[in-house]
């Protein structure tokens, strides 16, 4: 912005503080509308419209209204700088668009191996940047679309849609050293320049994020130890009944296989002159192994990673491209690290080992083919070789090759594993599926490793509350750092250019260290962006100010833990305060929730339908109605910005609960009082509390849950004796099954009832919730499988006690699948950091679901049989594995 003169900077700040009761008027007068792209994306509507005929673009209707609400508000506070006024209470919940698009036929890592883009379907996984699976939640849109091929610098490219969505960072940025991303469609890439001219020369722009290793688990079922079977593809030979012999020029690498191959069973042959040994490995124990792995019998040019090997762990690849590394590796003059091949297989599979542990890997352009003389003098040419050079991360050891590794130039920057789009090219219209993943910043791996993405108001919202209430404090978080670095504070730095008060403030981008604050008053007048963590909560509370406007934003709010809404709360008590929570209705649950709900009350609410944004594609959301429908809760969440009856992973519905709590309880004669079922989950922590349920078929209401607290194993063990008496001799009940959690103190609880409570009419089951569950091909332990047996009891007609707390615990859960797709449950320190209570009454009933087809009334035989094996029974051990069968 040029220099103003005095009276310019006069007239700005009247102007300026004519708009503290307006946001809306601070927006349409403090950015350029209708003069640069960023700004000229939606037209103004009405009523806006004829308040400020003189601009045609500016904010979305439904952030025009909601800052209309705010100046209503402002207005009645009518703050005097003195006395505090009460708190502006803002909620929004908003629907999705669509953001990404890959071409339907496009090959793609995933943790259940590889697999065509447009195969995968709901409930499938990804990998995401952090190198951990994602769940693929949502499936938008598929269809034909325009698409271009986005290649990058080390040769890897993309068939995307020209929608696509691409979290980037310029290079102008990298200079300044600034983390400020950007998300930008490709169309939008391409309409400011792929490359940007550099001297004579064309320099590549825009940078994509990088990678972490991708996290397969460890695969026991490789044949061989993964560095041995690099070395035999790099410097061995494997005949075809399966004989093997590996030529080695270093001692250490010597060393390190006599680790996976004892020496004893080697064959070595020195040659001194040459410098290297040729090892025989012992042909009984390795012929089947190389043979099942399929590089038995194959040449120079036809080797390749076996499968198995590339979809292992960490550490497993990594000691594979040491063994590669150690035999066919080199280093050149400039430290560069490089691996040969003849094998155009090989090549590629190098490639993505690399890439998959988070390095860059690029094939150079020029193809090396040598010769030699025969026999009878003719010149014979040497196969075609490729040579890949490798730049791995820093921490990496690059093999045990020790005058080799420390020819290696180290990764000092990050910027030299940084990828940058090189060029985009169209390819015409391509069928294109897009994907929403369960992460808050959408972000996933596409093929080669390629991290590929899925707020505009906050930042209007923020810039007016720094620009118009001097001295102001506030604190932005959102879900997690990326989301808050890359998304919600990068919008805020980006504005600063535009913004007609962007001089007056200084923006610190860095992870760690976002800042915005006022040059001439940085310490009294900033804005701090922190992270969301319960255990950083105490930087969001003490911030006060008295004399001005304390505010809080939080992004995503949805996945803001309780305790940060609970500390925010300290610095909503004096001056002007003001929070504004904006985020997506995926949880039935949490502080978000309740803005809409029990706490609607104190909140000014908005939902935010997709339908009415401009820039949503209207044809797909009506596909989506037709496919869905509108009451379901994927259209609830997606396109109204509605919060579902079941959250997208929650695993027990609520109305399901709702319902159980509201229906009539059948009553304890129900079951002819043949068998009551109890639960009992121990707590193991000082705030949690042991919990003994008891359910009779279908009512789990009729025999209240009873909480224990502070007690040791003994005494736990006796309060559940005693409840069991007062079940048989009070109730009448003919027996009672007790399914108890047996880790921690639940083994001397286990004790105690073995040996010192001996009513014959009571049958104990120790259960272990991580044990294999009995369905294992659906669920991985029997935690979730008893959830699940609890959850359709409840869907299906089950009678619950009417209690928040319980309410909170059944719904709160959430799920997932592995790489196996198998269902597992949230762990239960998660889920008690999350909402900020142990799932203990929930636990102790589904305890009462562990055993199948437990609700069946016994006969006497079966009372008279356990009488039997009770008096025979003079081994615990024995009965131990009885009680277990």
């Amino acid at each position: 912005m040029a220099e103003l003169s005095k009276k310019e900077k006069q007239a700005l700040y009247e102007e300026i503080a004519k708009c503290f009761w307006d946001p809306l008027r601070f927006a349409i007068m403090a950015f350029p509308w209708g003069k640069t792209p960023e700004f000229s994306l939606v037209k103004l509507q009405e009523p806006w419209k004829s308040r400020f005929p003189n601009c045609e673009y500016g904010p979305d209707a439904w952030t025009c209204r909601m800052f209309d609400e705010i100046t209503a508000q402002v207005k009645r506070n009518n703050f005097d700088g003195k006395t505090a006024v009460e708190p502006i209470r803002v909620a929004v919940a908003s629907g999705h668009g669509i953001g990404k698009g890959q071409e339907v036929s496009e090959i793609v890592d995933t943790p259940s191996g590889r697999k065509v883009w447009g195969d995968l379907k709901v409930g499938d996984y990804l990998f995401g940047p952090d190198g951990k699976p994602t769940r693929i939640i949502d499936i938008p849109y598929r269809g034909m679309r325009p698409s271009y091929r986005v290649t990058f610098d080390d040769g890897s490219s993309t068939i995307v849609s020209q929608e696509h969505l691409w979290t980037v960072r310029g290079r102008q940025e990298r200079r300044k050293r600034l983390t400020t991303w950007r998300t930008l469609e490709t169309q939008e890439i391409l309409r400011l320049g792929v490359k940007r001219p550099n001297g004579k020369a064309m320099a590549r722009q825009w940078e994509i994020p990088k990678q972490a290793p991708i996290e397969y688990p460890e695969n026991d079922r490789i044949p061989v130890g993964p560095y041995l079977m690099g070395m035999v593809i790099g410097n061995g030979h494997v005949g075809k009944n399966g004989a093997t012999g590996i030529t080695i020029s270093s001692p250490e690498v010597y060393m390190h296989l006599d680790g996976e191959i004892p020496i004893e069973e080697q064959r070595r042959i020195d040659f001194p002159e040459r410098g290297y040994r040729y090892c025989e490995l012992p042909l009984r124990d390795m012929c089947e192994a190389f043979r099942d792995s399929g590089i038995a019998g194959k040449l120079s040019d036809e080797k390749f990673i076996p499968q198995a090997y590339k979809e292992s762990s960490i550490e497993q690849r990594s000691e594979l491209l040491r063994g590669l590394i150690d035999s066919d590796g080199d280093v050149g003059k400039q430290g560069t690290l490089s691996y040969a091949t003849t094998s155009p297989r090989l090549r590629d599979d190098v490639v993505w080992l690399a890439r998959s542990l988070g390095g860059k890997a690029q094939i150079q352009p020029a193809v090396k083919q040598g010769w030699y003389y025969g026999k009878d003098r003719e010149k014979i040419q040497c196969k075609p070789c490729w040579r890949i050079t490798l730049t791995m991360p820093r921490d990496f050891v690059c093999g045990y090759y020790t005058e080799r590794v420390e020819r290696i130039k180290p990764t000092v920057e990050d910027r030299y594993l940084t990828r940058w789009i090189d060029s985009i090219e169209p390819v015409g219209e391509k069928e294109i599926m897009c994907v929403t993943v369960d992460r808050p910043d959408g972000l996933y791996l596409a093929n080669d490793f390629i991290v590929t993405h899925n707020s505009f108001s906050t930042g209007l919202l923020l810039w007016w509350l720094m620009s118009t209430r001097p001295n102001c404090k506030g604190t932005v978080t959102a879900t997690t750092m990326n989301q808050l670095s890359s998304k919600t504070w990068a919008q805020v730095a980006a504005m600063k250019r535009y913004c007609i008060t962007g001089d007056w403030f200084t923006i610190l981008t860095g992870k760690g260290n976002m800042v915005m604050y006022h040059n001439e008053y940085p310490d009294s007048w900033r804005l701090t962006a922190q992270a969301c963590k319960e255990e950083n909560s105490e930087a969001f509370a003490g911030q006060h100010a008295a004399d001005s406007t304390s505010f809080y934003i939080f992004d995503e709010a949805s996945g803001v833990p309780n305790k940060i809404w609970e500390v925010a709360e300290g610095g909503l008590t004096d001056g002007e305060p003001m929070i504004f929570v904006f985020g997506n209705p995926t949880k039935s649950s949490g502080a978000f929730y309740d803005c809409f709900h029990s706490d609607a009350s104190r909140w000014t609410r908005f939902k935010i339908d997709s339908r009415e944004a401009q820039l949503t594609n209207k044809k797909e959301l009506a596909n989506w109605a037709e496919k869905y429908g509108e009451d379901s809760d994927f259209f609830k969440v997606r396109v109204r910005g509605e919060f579902p009856n079941n959250a997208s992973v929650q695993f027990v519905p609520t109305n399901a609960v709702e319902a159980a709590m509201d229906r009539e309880a059948p009553g304890l004669t129900a079951n002819n009082l043949g068998r009551a079922i109890v639960g009992l989950d121990i707590a193991r922590f000082g705030n949690d509390a042991t919990v003994i349920a008891t359910r009779v078929g279908r009512d789990a209401r009729s025999v209240p849950m009873k909480e224990l607290r502070k007690l040791d194993g003994r005494q736990v063990g006796q309060a559940l004796a005693a409840h069991c008496n007062w079940l048989l001799d009070t109730l009448r009940f003919r027996e009672v099954r007790v399914y108890f959690d047996r880790a921690g103190i639940g083994a001397s609880v286990w004790d105690y009832l073995r040996y010192e409570y001996n009513d014959l009419r009571v049958r104990y089951y120790p259960v272990d919730f991580g044990m294999k569950a009995r369905n294992y091909a659906i669920y991985l332990n029997r935690r979730i499988e008893m959830w699940a047996a609890m959850r359709d009891w409840i869907i299906d007609g089950g009678c619950l006690s009417k209690s928040d707390a319980l309410k909170t615990e059944l719904i709160s859960p959430e799920y997932a699948y592995n790489d196996r797709q198998q269902m597992f449950l949230e762990r239960k320190s998660d889920l008690k950091d999350r909402i900020g209570c142990s799932p203990d009454h929930a636990d102790a009933l589904a305890l009462t679901f562990s055993e199948p087809n437990v609700d069946l009334v016994p006969d006497e035989s079966i009372v008279n049989t356990r009488r039997r094996h009770r008096r025979a029974d003079d081994d615990p051990f024995n009965a131990l594995a009885r009680e277990m069968d």
